[in-house]
């Protein structure tokens, strides 16, 4: 079953090119081809240090084995970074297994793992670097660990896996605090106290990496911190109302969330810790202004280890209907459902997913193709803003991006000096000294017709880009 889904999740991270938000490539990829090969773009979060380097310097090491084989084709190391996240994800159909078994049966757990599994949310994400996502699988590996200790190093493990669910989204240590308690009043004291050792010490070692990227101990977390909550930066990126994400899990899942979390409370005896876990997420998040339904990406999987229970506890399973026809039933509307979602056909589901899991950037396709150009040497970008764009992690040319901003500032209306390509809308109105190149359906590429022998440059740093309502409002102290 693993396989498969580890099959089924690299075709859709090899077979689709898209950005869910602007995050996965600006805040981590993009910085972890910054370590490697020395450029990006670098967004306000980066220059007021409140992200840790722990996630781009992760990607980075395998980015270092690219440039140590001289392999500087960006498909490839995009589509092998792709992989191994991939590989990572399938950590999950192990976890929901593990739980679901231990809390109620082998049944339970094989069903588990089959939503899991299959499950459009848990494949759209599998390929993305997204932090929230990497501490989703750290945390069910934590709570597949304390429903089991199946090892004699069990506590140690749970230790680990807890500190870096907290280091890589710290919002989610409500939700970790819960299994601290658990463990608390389950383990015996001397594993409880080896547990919480190697918490701190892992803690530390995070605060030791901000110490020689940043030069003070934890302070991205201590900045990260002030901005959102003292200055309240994220309002800046919209505000949702205190029952968002009970209308978003709503939505993504056809309802089958909401009628799985109500059903649960019947069978509390297994779900318990289960229920205090997904409270915890959505109400912790829930007191944040700024919300978006990737955050709480980790009560995707308990709610489907919770509809694995209800299903194998089912008094509809046990004594009514035929064991194997139930199953194919409740299975085909499980795959149905996920198949919509796939396709992003269900109700209102644009205002949480833009495009299908299948879905092709024609922009991000444009800076692959620009990537093998051999005669570029300046990109006028105005076919999107930047912040959609794949940057220098999909062009990987050291070049300049400006967008037509950059010309009104400086009054100059011939970019012929200055361009070498540009990437516009196919229906652009036509721009002097330019031809079509190269189209990609709605995105197409234009080349200057007869380029000077040598190109200038606008005296403007375009890899730093400015954040209305942060900058020249705050200054970076590091």
């Amino acid at each position: 079953m693993a396989l498969t889904g580890l099959l089924i999740r690299i075709f859709i991270a090899f077979s689709s090119n898209q950005i869910h938000h602007p995050d996965e490539i600006f805040q981590y990829l993009e910085q972890a081809h910054r370590i490697v090969f020395g450029y990006s773009y670098i967004p306000w979060e980066y220059r007021f240090g409140i992200r840790s380097w722990i996630l781009p310097g992760f990607i980075s090491t395998f980015l270092y084995g690219f440039k140590f084989l001289n392999i500087d084709e960006p498909v490839l190391y995009i589509n092998f970074v792709k992989l191994i996240f991939c590989c990572i994800s399938i950590s999950l159909v192990y976890s929901t297994y593990i739980v679901a078994k231990q809390l109620v049966s082998d049944k339970a757990g094989k069903i588990a793992a089959l939503f899991a599994c299959f499950w459009y949310e848990l494949i759209y994400f599998a390929h993305k670097p997204n932090p929230e996502v990497l501490a989703t699988y750290l945390f069910m590996a934590a709570l597949a660990i304390i429903v089991t200790k199946s090892d004699n190093y069990y506590y140690l493990k749970f230790g680990i896996l807890c500190a870096l669910t907290v280091i890589l989204r710290l919002q989610y240590a409500a939700p970790v605090a819960v299994l601290i308690l658990y463990v608390f009043f389950n383990w015996e004291k001397e594993k409880i106290f080896q547990s919480a050792l190697i918490l701190l010490i892992v803690i530390f070692i995070a605060g030791y990496i901000d110490y020689l990227t940043w030069g003070k101990f934890f302070v991205s977390y201590y900045r990260n911190f002030v901005f959102q909550k003292t200055y309240d930066v994220a309002s800046l990126f919209g505000i949702s109302s205190s029952i968002y994400y009970f209308g978003s899990l709503t939505i993504s899942s056809m309802g089958l969330f909401a009628i799985t979390g109500l059903v649960s409370f019947i069978y509390w005896r297994n779900t318990w810790l289960l229920l205090i876990c997904v409270f915890i997420i959505i109400f912790s998040h829930s007191l944040i202004p700024h919300k978006e339904h990737r955050f709480i990406f980790l009560v995707i999987p308990l709610f489907l280890i919770l509809l694995s229970i209800i299903v194998t506890e089912s008094i509809l399973y046990q004594k009514y209907l035929a064991e194997h026809s139930f199953l194919l039933m409740i299975f085909s509307t499980f795959l149905i459902i996920s198949i919509a979602g796939s396709f992003n056909k269900l109700p209102i589901q644009k205002k949480i997913y833009k495009e299908s899991i299948f879905f092709q950037d024609n922009v991000l396709n444009s800076y692959l193709f620009l990537s093998n150009e051999t005669d570029i040497s300046a990109i006028l970008n105005i076919s999107t803003p930047w912040y959609e764009i794949g940057g220098y992690y999909y062009l990987h040319q050291d070049i300049p991006i400006y967008s037509k901003d950059h010309f009104k500032l400086n009054d100059i209306k011939d970019y012929t000096p200055y361009i070498s390509h540009i990437i516009c809308p196919s229906d652009y109105k036509n721009i002097s000294g330019f031809k079509t190149y190269k189209k990609m359906k709605s995105i197409e590429i234009r080349k200057q017709i007869n380029p000077p022998s040598l190109y200038q440059k606008l005296n403007v740093n375009t890899k730093k880009v400015l954040q209305k309502g942060v900058d020249y409002k705050y200054v970076p102290e590091l």
